[in-house]
């Protein structure tokens, strides 16, 4: 785990525009009040690139309750609101379990 806002106890906020792709993309498949779990591939995360406590080519997993979002005036995205208890973790580059029926 590399950040918690449920142990910081205090939402996060993040311009649309400031994240990783692979949450600009989760992002849009959420409704406030939803909840979702982001299984990020390198290539919509980090890559090759390590960053402190993320290994390159890491799967980014995340935990996200989007409490709600800011419309910007601007037009440039709006920032969601994370919920205290999204987490992120990052795994190395192995994709999640397949369900089976």
């Amino acid at each position: 785990e590399f950040d918690s806002s449920f142990k910081r106890n205090q939402p996060a906020e993040f311009p649309i525009k400031g994240v990783i792709p692979g949450w600009t993309e989760g992002l849009q498949m959420m409704k406030k009040g939803g909840k979702m779990m982001f299984y990020v591939p390198p290539e919509l995360g980090y890559g090759a690139q390590a960053r402190q406590q993320i290994p390159s080519n890491a799967v980014l997993i995340f935990e996200v309750e989007l409490l709600d979002f800011h419309p910007n005036p601007v037009g440039r995205g709006a920032p969601p609101v994370a919920k205290p208890g999204a987490k992120a973790a990052a795994k190395p580059a192995v994709p999640p379990p397949a369900k089976t029926k």
